[in-house]
């Protein structure tokens, strides 16, 4: 099995990038995280009705724009979303420095392509990484370690 070490300089000392099972997990965490909030939206902003709810026009605009920055903040400022967390995943740069504010964006936005059918596209790439980086990993130059 290939392992990436960081430099000694880094956060952490040697850690192995994480694969696709334990990231599904996070995931499958953050999906209900954003399902959960995208509710409560609704009920202010949009139609909710017992298990049903929806969002359009400017409030599904702005809703978008706040799954974004669920994303950019929750890496950026604590290094995990809620469901990386939730499993002791942490995403640092590939110096094993924090996560700047730009890779935080440049990984949010190419989630967008990285959750292409179901994920797959994450999928495919973090498997054949030897770094274990999906798109935006490689384009943000990042990793996913333990913490």
């Amino acid at each position: 099995m290939d392992t990436y070490s960081l430099p000694s300089t880094a956060l952490t000392n040697t850690r192995e990038p994480q694969g696709v099972g334990i990231r599904l997990v996070a995931t499958i965490i953050d999906f209900i995280v954003i399902v959960i909030g995208t509710f409560i939206f609704s009920m202010f902003f949009g139609t909710a009705r017992g298990s049903s709810f929806s969002v359009q026009g400017l409030s599904g605009l702005v809703l978008f724009f706040l799954i974004l920055g669920y994303y950019v903040i929750m890496e950026w400022k604590y290094g995990a979303t809620v469901g990386k967390l939730a499993v002791g995943l942490r995403v640092v740069m590939l110096d094993g420095s924090r996560e700047t504010i730009a890779a935080a964006i440049i990984r949010t936005i190419m989630r967008i392509i990285d959750s292409l059918f179901l994920y797959l596209v994450a999928v495919i790439a973090v498997s054949a990484s030897v770094k274990k980086q999906r798109l935006g990993d490689m384009v943000a130059g990042t990793i996913v370690i333990k913490k």
